[in-house]
């Protein structure tokens, strides 16, 4: 429940900013990857270049859903569009599951082929660079996403960690391949695709999740009661729901207070309990709270 220092449409704004840095990065990593690994005989290096090229498409994506969840409300979308980002993390999953299926086949029939060629000396340092490229991508990602608390952001990040792994691999393969073992490099691409097709289904299933209304974290529901029942009147907080709608949260709870007090007491309660929460995490976006006088339906004793 930590107030972030960015807020707002801001958030949106700064997670384009450090998309389209990423996105330049990546474009010109691609185009080095793709061009040493044909002039360097390296199908391993030709794998790693694609992957760097699903990354752009998916930087792309990214983008492109943070300017559609930053449109405001509507009639069709009381909620807003927020919404728009776990889909696009699920398209992203399935991009990585699709390419890192293809790798893998196209590694497989390499090694199956018996057509191994011994890798040339510069695909050693485009995978070095990748490795350090894609690294610096992740740290500087996931430090956004963190930041503006953004789910599509964070798949990203997570996209940039396996190709910096599947790099490593990349750069095992080229230099066991030049010291006498020319099938390792098919071999690490393989590796590579397998690498891939695990990161898709977890961000498949963490996107899977969002859409499904899972709870973000487990300990915001503790903290909804505890700055709730700090409003004096409130005596219990039941039935706590939490929605994520792109990089916000939506809060339902009900609040039992005593029964013989006005409506317009119980109403000012309710404010109060709804700008404590508010003001405790500004990652909540709005907080819909239900006074119930009922004591004995959630078994509560003075």
């Amino acid at each position: 429940m930590e107030p972030s220092h960015i807020c707002g449409d801001e958030k949106n704004k700064y997670g384009e900013k450090v998309s389209l840095h990423i996105l330049v990065l990546n474009v010109f990593l691609s185009i080095i990857k793709f061009i040493a690994g044909i002039f360097g005989n390296s199908v391993a290096l030709i794998a790693d270049s694609f992957h760097s090229l699903s990354d752009v498409l998916t930087t792309i994506c990214v983008i492109i859903c943070l300017r559609i969840s930053r449109q405001p409300p509507d009639r069709e979308h009381p909620y807003g569009h927020g919404k728009v980002e776990s889909i696009a993390a699920k398209i992203i999953s399935l991009v990585l599951i699709v390419v890192g299926a293809l790798m893998l086949v196209a590694a497989i029939k390499r090694v199956l082929s018996g057509t191994l060629l011994i890798p040339a000396g510069i695909t050693i340092w485009a995978a070095v660079l990748s490795i350090v490229v894609k690294e610096f991508s992740y740290r500087y990602t996931v430090s956004a996403a963190n930041k503006i608390q953004s789910t599509i952001l964070a798949a990203d990040a997570w996209h940039h960690r396996t190709d910096a792994l599947s790099s490593i691999a990349v750069l095992f393969g080229i230099v066991g391949a030049r010291i006498g073992y020319p099938v390792l490099d098919p071999i690490m691409a393989g590796v590579v695709s397998i690498f891939i097709i695990w990161a898709g289904f977890k961000l498949l299933r963490e996107s899977i999740d969002e859409l499904m209304d899972t709870i973000p974290d487990k300990k915001i529901p503790q903290r909804i009661t505890e700055l709730s029942k700090e409003v004096p009147g409130v005596k219990a907080v039941r039935n706590i729901k939490i929605r994520k709608y792109g990089i916000f949260l939506v809060v339902d709870c009900v609040i039992v207070v005593n029964p013989h007090i006005t409506v317009n007491d119980g109403h000012n309660l309710a404010t109060l309990a709804e700008e404590k929460i508010m003001e405790a995490n500004d990652n909540i976006k709005e907080v819909f709270i239900h006074v119930s006088p009922n004591e004995e339906e959630y078994n509560i004793q003075d």
